[in-house]
């Protein structure tokens, strides 16, 4: 959903020819360190990525901001980036043996995933859950409209109306279409395993479930994504 979210932000930038910044952070590991805010002005920014910071940067342009964060279900949050890491789809999972470890002790199908999901909390999945949430909550305190991911699954038009509110687009029908048009290409809907990210397309319906149950084994893991859940207003349901 984070790179979802940099597409769809790159486009409106580009469609309405605004300079989009973007920050800077030293390591690619994982959960992802503090972002810097860019070093020059910028007329919209791009902040998917634990850039704390933002709030002064947009401050210092003068302006109140205009902000949309999309949320997604804390579980599903989970288990995509459990098959991201394994598939090694960036390189701090490579360089560290994440994605070969996961591979060995989460061969696939739907036997037992207890010992894999087990590392990858211990790696790096428990940082990233609870750290993520914390970026999540500091968005929506300052006041940026939360748009869920599963909103743009349902109804990725309607969802990016709301966006294009949220950012006081006018509201012309044909600067709208046009504009959720240059985005509806990166609509979760659309997305195949031929896209580098999308990989829980990857595997069986038997085998994601098998390791969804093994996240939600861990009594602490199933009660922090409950909390995370009545933050963000989605159901409790585990």
């Amino acid at each position: 959903s984070a790179v979802m979210s940099a597409m769809i932000t790159i486009e409106l930038a580009s469609a309405c020819g605004r300079c989009l910044g973007a920050g800077h952070r030293d390591s690619s590991a994982w959960p992802p360190p503090r972002e810097e805010v860019p070093r020059y002005d910028s007329e919209a920014l791009l902040a998917i990525a634990n850039m704390h910071d933002w709030p002064v940067y947009a401050a210092s342009h003068g302006r109140a901001p205009r902000c949309v964060v999309v949320t997604r279900d804390p579980l599903d949050r989970l288990r995509s980036l459990f098959f991201y890491a394994r598939e090694g789809r960036e390189t701090w999972f490579r360089t560290e043996g994440v994605d070969k470890t996961l591979q060995r002790l989460s061969p696939g199908g739907d036997a037992d995933q207890t010992a894999a999901v087990a590392y990858f909390f211990e790696a790096f999945a428990w940082d990233y859950l609870v750290e993520s949430q914390e970026y999540l909550r500091l968005n929506l305190q300052q006041g940026c409209v939360g748009v869920q991911y599963e909103e743009l699954q349902r109804d990725f038009d309607k969802a990016m109306s709301r966006w294009l509110g949220a950012w006081n687009v006018t509201e012309d029908p044909e600067v709208r279409a046009q504009l959720i048009n240059a985005t509806r290409k990166h609509a979760p809907a659309r997305q195949t395993a031929a896209n580098h990210h999308a990989t829980s397309r990857l595997y069986a319906s038997g085998y994601k479930a098998a390791v969804k149950k093994a996240i939600l084994a861990n009594a602490t893991v199933a009660a922090e994504i409950d909390r995370q859940r009545g933050e963000l207003g989605y159901p409790i349901a585990t």
